[in-house]
């Protein structure tokens, strides 16, 4: 965008400055919080934050200081081509600015770690701002989610947390009598689930003052199921439940038995749990990309998740040509830039070994 020159000394050059201020902070208009909020994102695994980040980037970002780095999805988008790298950085960092009024910090981009050709290289998906305000981060996860013209980003403070979702149930026809939630309420009260809550807890330190039997409990009362209608008609169950232990591998091995298990009951033919699957838009694992409810809040700026573009198509001066030409859409009659979803396709992370980059203690909520 063509800013005014600075001329004048140091009084037009504060014009300047604020002008320009005022001018990106309208450019990156955000879509309003709803009421009631934004939809919950739920990542599928303890690291999803630093899920296949190079190593050395993941040391770096936890030697910043606390408070003082955000971690961000971008709407659309996962692993981003070169050429995307450079124009979502340009938008990434104007949003921030028009949200902050920020100007010295810096937008990284994802990184997976170095291997020799051939071999493939890991699809990071998340990006990083490294020198902000303590304020404006605060501020930043506060919002949560931003949606501009432009780009649409989701900010999490730099912080590793296990989460409450577990899976999602498929095979099931009808919810009479609200069998599905009663399907997963006895499985989880039955062994083997029950006997690996005890054994879990028994080792958790938020609940040594209880007795066995009272910590599974108080565990199981937190067990919640979500049941969405795909649009085929197909019912799904989402599983939601605090987690038993503070051992992020411990829990990642409790959920891998977990999706083993069938789910029984009496008016439904006997339900699995399906592979882990990321939203395109939110990259959250609770939900497939057609059912995210993040386009249909009101004034949402970014483009529909099909489109794999995470912002309109800017126009250079005296030209239609789009500024950045970058995979899906962008120099195809002049569509938008694209944006293009985790390679690999579905099952994103399926099979990697997890990585526990974290101080002792970070995967603590």
């Amino acid at each position: 965008m063509n800013r005014p020159a600075d001329i004048g000394g140091d009084t037009a050059t504060r014009q300047t400055q604020t002008l320009s201020a005022v001018v990106e902070e309208e450019e990156y208009a955000v879509t309003p919080t709803p009421t009631g909020g934004f939809p919950e994102i739920h990542h599928a695994r303890p690291e999803s934050l630093t899920e296949e980040l190079a190593q050395r980037r993941v040391n770096d970002l936890w030697k910043q200081e606390q408070g003082r780095v955000a971690l961000i999805h971008v709407v659309n988008v996962g692993y981003p081509s070169p050429s995307q790298k450079a124009a979502l950085t340009v938008e990434i960092t104007g949003l921030i600015r028009a949200q902050t009024g920020e100007t010295n910090f810096v937008v990284i981009a994802p990184e997976p770690e170095w291997v020799e050709p051939p071999a493939r290289r890991g699809t990071p998906r998340t990006w990083a701002a490294l020198g902000l305000d303590v304020t404006s981060v605060a501020n930043l996860v506060e919002k949560r989610i931003l949606s501009s013209d432009w780009v649409s980003i989701i900010v999490y403070e730099r912080k590793l947390v296990i989460p409450r979702y577990l899976f999602t149930l498929t095979g099931f026809t009808n919810n009479y009598d609200d069998n599905i939630s009663a399907a997963v309420q006895e499985t989880f009260a039955s062994d083997p689930v029950l006997t690996s809550i005890i054994e879990l807890t028994s080792e958790h330190p938020g609940l040594t003052d209880l007795a066995p039997d009272e910590a599974a409990a108080l565990i199981l009362s937190t067990l919640t199921v979500r049941i969405d209608k795909l649009n085929n008609g197909n019912l799904h169950a989402a599983v939601f439940c605090d987690s038993p232990t503070t051992s992020s591998s411990r829990w990642l091995e409790w959920r891998r038995n977990l999706m083993t298990l069938p789910f029984e009951s009496q008016y439904n033919p006997t339900a699995t749990a399906r592979p882990l699957e990321l939203c395109g838009c939110c990259h959250s694992a609770d939900h497939v990309t057609h059912m995210c409810r993040l386009p249909s809040t009101p004034g949402w700026r970014a483009p529909q998740p099909e489109t794999r573009m995470f912002g309109r198509p800017r126009q250079q001066a005296q030209t239609t040509a789009p500024m950045y030409g970058m995979g899906v859409g962008a120099s195809q009659r002049g569509r938008g830039r694209g944006g293009m979803m985790s390679r690999g396709g579905r099952n994103y992370g399926q099979g990697r070994a997890p990585m526990y980059p974290g101080p002792p203690g970070s995967y603590l909520g």
